[in-house]
């Protein structure tokens, strides 16, 4: 019987897994605020509960023995200390084992089987040596081979949202989305062929279930939609642990975290977020005393801010650490061979600072557990981008540096201009598009091999849809030329096709799981008369 609400379990106890890490994080900076002891102890109170529930033992005698510490710290028998909140972030890690072990039983793999009762029994042993008068030492909890995978665990966000009635499984909402998308397909071939038949009761009516449609698409996307807060929340104690390993002190500043971003992007997200938050810590923050002599609070400051822009959620990591030598990442790159010093003269800031993305390229010297090996922000910029999203980078000497991600909002339906190179359809994401231009050719202008044109007081370079995605060239000179002007993060550019065509929501649909990545396609669309676009990767056009 317990089997079938398994899954709640999981789902739930992850979700108090990471209350628990929290509000310890919050107690340990304010051991004089009661309430997050409280919060605790109510937490470990209903894990013992569902553990008992479901017959899971060593879960239940665990909790059971932390709640009677987390009572004895309540009424104030014992004063919260760095060893006894270093010993609860050893047996939260323990129940995160734990919980795994309950997720892996009922997958069909078979996996390596931990002894976990030692481990158990020695923080146990640590807790009744506190709970004895005037006993203040613990034994710390020190991880068995099968266990050394909890200083290096990654945690993984909580990905059901809580509803206030129900809890939904994700697949499901999937698959509303998938209808949803397919609903949108099919109302542009009934639009299509309503104007065909040019009948206005029948126009009227596909309007209609237009607009319903709309209605349904939009409800889903809102659906599928889950605060950062999910993964935001478990990001103060992987700061925590991360400036402990340094001797740094930092203290991280969480804003937006109910902002709601689509759980595909919100799945992969995680990670490269970890190795920014990593960066700040190791690159960015100094040590207490080099702050100190430098007039600074002893205690580095990380803001982690979420926001929406348009259709985008813009998500930014800034320090207020050492910043970063801009003319020294341009010596680094030169020494590396990675640019020439020609073209390293011609870069701007900005763009000097993007050389740090590039894979295995680091500025640091000397190797450790979390830097120096050149990877991480290379691998950060990779994933945003395959979203359709953009990274930006900014760094002031001793002020600190900003790492900006511009992420879609959605990666299922969006609004897209349709255009014609050669005898093909092409969709750009209107999220993209800042305006459309029929330009004279006698206005476009040669600057080193680069086509350019004057736009809005700027010159504007122009990339030819034809020659990037390997058609051959049209046949005579146009009188004008239709430009797409678009813009990825702050980097703008004109696509010549040869029509425009019209707007109209797309699908999006992969290509990843058939074909080989190519330069200039993100995806594909199926069209309102069945025919297939491909959709454009302004991104990697521009970049």
């Amino acid at each position: 019987m317990t089997e079938e609400y398994k899954d709640l379990f999981i789902s739930e106890a992850k979700e108090i897994l990471r209350s628990l890490n929290t509000s310890l994080v919050l107690l340990e900076k304010n051991p004089a605020e009661t309430e997050h002891l409280h919060e605790i102890f109510r937490q470990a109170h209903s894990l013992k509960g569902m553990s008992a529930s479901m017959g899971y033992e060593m879960l239940t005698h665990l909790t059971h023995e932390m709640e009677s510490l987390l009572d004895l710290l309540r009424s104030g028998k014992i004063r919260v200390e760095k060893t006894i909140v270093d010993l609860l972030f050893d047996a939260f890690d323990l129940l995160e084992l734990l919980i795994e072990e309950v997720v892996e039983s009922g997958e069909k793999k078979k996996k390596e089987k931990r002894d976990l009762e030692p481990a158990i029994s020695q923080i146990v042993l640590s807790f009744e040596k506190i709970k004895q008068p005037g006993s203040k030492k613990s034994i710390p909890f020190q991880p068995s081979a099968g266990q050394k995978e909890v200083s290096k665990r990654k945690v993984k966000p909580v990905h059901p949202e809580k509803l206030r009635t129900i809890r939904v499984p994700m697949k499901r909402l999937d698959h509303l989305m998938n209808l949803a998308g397919e609903l949108v397909i099919q109302k542009a071939s009934l639009t299509r062929m309503a104007h065909a038949l040019g009948d206005k009761q029948l126009d009227e009516i596909v309007a209609q279930t237009g607009r319903l449609i709309e209605e349904l698409q939009l409800e889903a996307m809102q659906v599928r939609l889950v605060p950062l807060e999910y993964i935001f929340s478990q990001f103060p104690r992987v700061v925590r642990d991360l400036a402990g390993e340094a001797s740094k002190e930092v203290n991280l500043v969480i804003e937006g975290a109910d902002i709601g971003l689509d759980r595909t992007i919100l799945d992969e997200i995680h990670e490269p977020l970890v190795h920014l938050l990593r960066n700040a810590v190791s690159h960015g923050i100094e040590t207490p005393e080099i702050r100190r002599k430098l007039g600074k609070n002893s205690a580095g400051v990380i803001h982690l801010s979420a926001r929406r822009e348009r259709n985008y959620v813009v998500i930014e990591v800034s320090d207020d650490g050492k910043g970063m030598n801009i003319q020294e990442v341009r010596k680094i790159a030169v020494e590396r061979g990675r640019i020439s010093e020609e073209e390293v003269s011609k870069l701007s800031d900005e763009e000097v600072l993007m050389l740090i993305t590039q894979a295995g390229f680091s500025t640091s010297s000397v190797v450790t557990k979390t830097q120096g090996r050149g990877v991480g922000l290379d691998s950060v910029r990779t994933i945003v981008e395959s979203f359709g999203g953009t990274m930006n980078v900014s760094s002031a000497l001793q002020k600190g540096s900003t790492f900006t991600l511009h992420l879609p909002v959605s990666m299922a339906i969006v609004q897209a201009l349709l255009a014609r190179v050669s005898d093909e359809t092409y969709a750009i994401p209107l999220i993209n598009v800042l305006e459309t231009l029929k330009v004279s050719s006698d206005l476009i202008r040669e600057v080193e091999h680069q086509e350019v044109i004057y736009y809005r007081d700027t010159v504007l370079p122009l990339v030819t849809l034809r020659g990037e995605l390997g058609f051959e060239e049209g046949n005579g000179k146009k009188e004008k030329v239709s430009v797409i002007v678009v813009q990825v993060g702050r980097r703008r550019a004109g696509l010549i096709v040869d029509h425009f065509l019209t707007q109209q929501e797309i699908v999006i649909k992969s290509l990843a799981d058939n074909f080989k990545a190519v330069r200039g396609i993100s995806g594909a669309t199926i069209l309102g008369d069945g025919k297939v676009a491909m959709i454009v990767d302004v991104g990697s056009l521009i970049g």
